[in-house]
């Protein structure tokens, strides 16, 4: 069958037969590489769009951190008012807070590592040719 869909019950069988299909094969392929390419440059953002991209990312990013800042502050605070309060260590509303307040530590440092690396994201070799 033509350029291999279908069920293969009509194929050509003489010499410019099958070199008009393999003709119009490539230029099937070719036609439709060239749309792949002309959309997906349509579809990449420009420069000034990745800096506005990545600026709100940044700004979202920056929320997520002073709310796990803020976390940070509170679950110690209550780990510090549990111990002064002789709460044994091991009891539910202590270990509650300790693990709320390692959860917190832990997401925050997720959050500085994606910020440095949207940072890193950013700058392209023309920003680094243009600097030098």
């Amino acid at each position: 069958t033509f350029t291999t869909i279908g069920y293969g019950d009509f194929t050509p069988s003489t010499y410019c037969g099958r070199t008009i299909a393999s003709i119009i094969g490539l230029f099937g392929i070719l036609a439709t590489a060239l749309l792949i390419t002309v959309l997906s440059q349509k579809l990449l953002m420009n420069r000034w769009e990745k800096y506005v991209h990545s600026f709100v990312l940044n700004v979202e990013l920056a929320k997520k951190r002073k709310i796990q800042a803020a976390n940070i502050i509170k679950f110690a605070f209550q780990v510090w008012h549990l111990k002064r309060k002789n709460v044994s260590l091991s009891s539910v509303l202590y270990l509650q807070a300790q693990r709320r307040l390692f959860q917190s530590i832990h997401s925050i440092h997720e959050i500085k590592q994606k910020q440095g690396r949207q940072v890193d994201n950013c700058v392209d070799q023309i920003d680094i040719i243009s600097v030098q």
